[in-house]
């Protein structure tokens, strides 16, 4: 299990491997950090091999911490295994993010 982080020149953050219990910690250190240095927060999820319910609560409560800040939170693009993990514990993809495209 892995998880890698790109910044691209657009200053989008790009996840790419397995997102779940085991790469929790990792996400919920680099979320806390873009939040607090960033003036909005913008993920691409497009590479996400695995998801689970523990990512998918990260990514909500981050989005409530950006939102609280008067900051931009949106993801511009979602894998099929986030839409699938999403789906099978009721949680419309609109609650992840201000604004996303699939």
């Amino acid at each position: 299990m892995d998880l890698t982080f790109t910044h691209s020149s657009d200053g989008a953050v790009k996840l790419t491997g397995d997102l779940d219990l085991h790469t929790g910690f990792l996400l919920r250190e680099t979320l806390l950090e873009l939040v607090t240095s960033k003036s909005e927060i913008r993920l691409d999820l497009s590479d996400v091999r695995t998801c689970d319910w523990v990512t998918l609560q990260l990514l909500c409560s981050t989005r409530k911490s950006a939102l609280a800040a008067n900051k931009p939170f949106t993801i511009s693009a979602i894998s099929p295994a986030v839409v699938e993990a999403s789906a099978a514990i009721g949680l419309p993809l609109a609650a992840l993010s201000d604004n996303q495209t699939t």
